[in-house]
């Protein structure tokens, strides 16, 4: 899939202020049919080149990066989905 393939984009946008947080690319049907063949090329890859011992080791690695993150991650809800601070400063940072 040719990145410069997609033709439009769209506004996220602060709802409590109206301002643009970020422009943000939006596939069209001709990108999600040309990303649709190259999945299954992608897992196979994965999978034959991500061994199974390691993989409990990298979920682990990507949950420590969003704990990290967590107070950023909040702040994005906050200003992109309007979602209330109180609210948002008081989910469970685990499943």
């Amino acid at each position: 899939m040719d990145i410069g393939s997609v033709r439009t984009d769209f506004h996220s946008i602060n709802p409590s202020t109206g301002k643009v947080i970020r422009e943000v690319a939006q596939a069209d049907v001709a990108d999600v049919d040309d990303a649709l063949p190259a999945a299954p090329t992608s897992i196979r890859w994965t999978v034959a080149h991500v061994h199974a011992a390691t993989t409990p080791e990298c979920h682990a690695q990507f949950a420590d990066l969003i704990e990290q993150n967590l107070d950023e991650f909040r702040l994005i809800d906050v200003i992109d989905m309007g979602a209330p601070i109180k609210r948002n400063a008081t989910l469970e940072s685990n499943c």
